[in-house]
């Protein structure tokens, strides 16, 4: 009996751990449908003000605002407009099923490549719950999401790069179009763009003991692509955002830099608030962020320490090693590139109030600037995957895996759930509720 029931168990759980991400997308399509508002909101009232809701004039395109270029992002906002009238409840929904659907099956396309086994896959998925959270780039302005569009483009990148299948030419390509796209779409889709070549390229480098192997040489072309496509349109933002002159729609801020202590704490709770909005009590939400950073830390040194050793066996592990490399560290210096940009350009950002450690600290919880962070967390499973099958071997391995990881993994959902990670319509009904006096202010006019 005991033979029967243990694989029908462990069936069940792994069919859960990936309903249970989908489950969370329709919850948070449900919850927009249920609470959103057909009216403009902050700055989705700007084409409106200046009457240029349909313009792609160049000119408007390529003008920088809040310190970056999204000409593609403009482009798909004049689109909505013919198609949808500015109607914010289709176009969230759109952008939405588009952005959040689209980075899920990337992450299972990368994820499957990586650990090559569907319940380990399924394991390391069952994380996406952190991107699905709600107070991200839905709910509130329909552009908002322009920040995540950058990540669709770049996994899609890598996708294309790790997994082949296509002759070289067009492969890359399309890469260097896909970096060309996150790098037009928002500032820090151009700096990830040309980070994640970077590494690539020095991986392909470190690990290309045989330059005829398909995959390095591949990766050292995919790597110079984004390097071309990152490189280039950074020099374009930050050559017209400079430009750009007073009054402009441009928001000047002192920069804090990474000398300053704010810096710091600012990026800390961006990554802390990744994982949920948080707990009560300062001591134990610093406890918590610790334990992430030194999760991270060490997941990040146990890849590049076997990335450094010798040893290239083509079985086992070691392959799905190697592939963690190409996905994990690349990703991961990206999501640190965003969060030190974030940090830099609106730390500074805030009241004059906000002065102690514990309020910049807490600053850094609101808006959804941490969204970035939360593609990581698959990626820690699988790092720890792959560790637990290096060390112990392939005997046994799969029954180790899955006790291992549903213990790691059942202690960090319960801690997420106070943190409000499955709270869904939470921030999309308070949002509709403080959106109440606006409709009656204008009502009366």
């Amino acid at each position: 009996m005991r033979r029967t029931e243990t694989p029908r168990l462990q069936r069940w759980l792994l069919r859960a751990c990936v309903i249970v991400p989908l489950l969370m997308l329709a919850a948070n399509l449900l919850a927009w449908l249920r609470w959103g508002t057909d009216l403009p909101m902050v700055d989705d009232w700007r084409v409106y003000d200046e009457r240029n809701a349909l313009s792609l004039a160049p000119a408007r395109l390529f003008e920088a605002i809040n310190n970056t270029l999204t000409p593609v992002g403009l482009v798909l906002d004049v689109l909505a407009q013919r198609w949808f009238g500015g109607n914010p409840l289709p176009y969230q929904t759109v952008s939405m099923l588009g952005v959040l659907g689209g980075l899920l099956w990337l992450q299972w396309r990368l994820l499957s490549w990586v650990l090559r086994r569907t319940e380990w896959t399924a394991l390391a998925f069952a994380f996406s719950v952190f991107m699905l959270q709600s107070d991200t780039y839905w709910g509130a302005q329909n552009l908002a999401y322009h920040q995540a569009l950058p990540l669709v483009a770049l996994l899609a990148a890598m996708s294309l790069t790790l997994r082949g299948g296509w002759p070289a030419f067009p492969r890359v390509s399309v890469i260097f179009v896909l970096g060309v796209v996150a790098g037009l779409t928002y500032i820090s889709g151009a700096v990830a763009a040309f980070v994640i070549g970077v590494v690539w390229t020095g991986l392909a480098w470190r690990l290309g003991h045989e330059r005829t192997d398909p995959l390095l040489v591949r990766v050292a072309h995919g790597g110079w692509a984004l390097v071309a496509a990152g490189g280039a349109t950074s020099a374009l933002q930050i050559v017209l955002t400079r430009r750009a002159a007073p009054g402009s729609r441009v928001q000047y801020m002192g920069l804090t830099w990474p000398d300053q202590s704010d810096f710091w704490l600012f990026m800390a709770g961006k990554l802390g608030r990744s994982s949920g909005a948080g707990f009560a009590s300062l001591a134990l939400e610093v406890a918590w962020v610790a334990l992430l950073i030194a999760v991270i830390a060490a997941a990040a040194a146990w890849t590049v320490g076997r990335c450094f050793r010798g040893g290239h066996r083509q079985g086992g592990a070691d392959v799905m090693r190697r592939r963690l490399a190409l996905v994990f560290l690349p990703l991961l210096a990206a999501v640190l590139a965003y969060l030190a940009l974030v940090s830099l350009g609106r730390t500074g950002l805030r009241e004059a109030s906000v002065q102690s450690p514990e309020a910049v600290f807490r600053l850094a919880y609101l808006r959804f600037h941490f969204f970035w962070a939360t593609l990581l967390y698959p990626w820690l499973v699988a790092t720890l995957i792959v560790a637990l099958l290096f060390v112990r071997g392939r005997a046994g391995a799969a029954r180790r895996v899955l006790v291992v990881l549903v213990a790691v993994g059942g202690l960090f959902i319960l801690a997420a759930l106070p943190r409000g990670v499955f709270n869904i319509q939470k921030a999309y009904k308070e949002t509709s509720l403080s959106r109440m006096e606006e409709i009656r202010c204008l009502s009366r006019q």
